[in-house]
């Protein structure tokens, strides 16, 4: 089947769709837009979730789903995604399989969405994520996530920001200020460092500014305060697990704090400049972090003793690439995608193509990917 070329002819939708998407505000509304779309052309559409809708298409046992995820960013994704299946459709091919468009609001260092999700779905025997870490990207991602609180308690963080300014401040829900105060006194003297702590009722916001060692050292310094106070349990295990990536990290700029008291709290990192070796030590090191403080660990790190190329899935999926792009399948790697430890089977086919939003040829040439993809999927039996 020729898809490069029915994706030429249907440039005119493409290009219709895409801008259509880019003038939504929220992510809820081109959830709400695709699945109308869905609906016009007679598949199987659902809303899981405010934050989550899904299109089907086929019959069978194994189910076979694309992933779209943070889709605000990524209309293009969701556009090339859905004509791949509109394509399908009226191609007549055999489809064997269940094939599912999902889209959902979340970004990569993020999975509240997808596990509403698999509390509500049957999950995919496989899946490819449009994720930011394609096959050209050898970063590696390493993700945790914290449970919410749940029960009250007397002290507990309520958020926590770090970032590449010049200060770094956590917030605290709290009815020991006076103690947190004396506690503070003590530190900024003895550390003789440069900061503040703001009061207010039940609440306390701690913020230290950048000192002459650098971003690193106020970090390490704001997060050595927040281990001696009495926080609850989770904002304890939480902070254990930064503690340790702060001290562990050459370059601590590519983590990604975040921590609310009602919706838990996240810790992304990327690796880039790691050797190989002191990246598996690392992975390993996280796992053991993970169990020890009950964290959910996900990551895209891949061992280079698995040969992942030799999965079936993965041929198909380069073999299609390759179809469509003239590059040889050989020179290219898939890598288990950011939620490989919710969805077996999980790998990342990403932004293959540059600048795709700017550049209507490439999109067509997505489509034409993606309809090969799901086209080499339904036929198999």
């Amino acid at each position: 089947m020729n898809w490069q070329k029915m994706a030429i002819n249907a440039e005119s939708n493409l290009t219709q769709n895409l801008e259509q998407l880019k003038q939504l505000s929220h992510p809820q509304q081109i959830i709400t837009q695709t699945l109308k779309w869905g609906q016009n052309d007679f598949f199987k559409t659902k809303v899981i979730t405010p934050n989550i809708g899904q299109i089907e298409y086929g019959h069978g046992e194994y189910i076979f789903a694309i992933l779209v995820n943070d889709i605000q960013s990524r209309p293009e994704q969701v556009v090339a995604a859905y004509q791949a299946f509109k394509l399908l459709k009226n191609s007549n091919c055999s489809v064997h399989q269940r094939l599912r468009l999902i889209i959902f609001t979340d970004k990569d260092d993020e999975n509240h969405a997808l596990n509403d999700y698999l509390a509500r779905e049957a999950a995919p025997g496989a899946s490819i994520v449009t994720a930011n870490n394609s096959p050209y990207d050898n970063t590696t991602i390493f993700y945790f996530q914290f449970l919410p609180i749940t029960t009250p308690v007397s002290s507990c963080l309520e958020q926590v920001n770090f970032n590449l300014s010049h200060k770094v401040q956590a917030q605290l829900l709290t009815v020991n200020w006076r103690d947190i105060h004396q506690k503070w006194f003590n530190f900024i003297n003895y550390h003789q460092i440069q900061g503040h702590l703001d009061i207010a009722e039940r609440q306390v916001t701690v913020t230290i500014n950048n000192i002459p060692q650098g971003s690193l050292k106020s970090q390490q310094l704001l997060c050595s305060f927040l281990l001696q106070l009495n926080l609850d349990e989770n904002s304890q295990n939480f902070l254990q697990v930064l503690n340790y990536l702060l001290h562990h990290l050459t370059n601590p700029q590519t983590m990604k704090i975040i921590y609310h008291r009602t919706s838990g709290g996240t810790i992304q990192v990327n690796l880039k400049e790691l050797s190989p070796e002191q990246q598996k030590s690392f992975y390993q090191r996280c796992r053991s972090l993970s169990f020890k403080y009950h964290v959910t660990f996900t990551t895209n790190y891949q061992d280079g003793n698995l040969k992942t190329n030799s999965n079936p899935l993965i041929k198909k999926v380069l073999q299609a690439y390759q179809t469509q792009t003239g590059i040889a399948a050989d020179s290219l790697s898939l890598r288990p995608s950011v939620y490989s430890e919710l969805l077996k089977n999980s790998f990342s086919f990403g932004n293959l193509l540059p600048n795709i939003s700017q550049n209507q040829s490439s999109l067509i040439t997505l489509t034409a990917i993606d309809a090969e993809i799901l086209s080499n999927i339904a036929s198999s039996k």
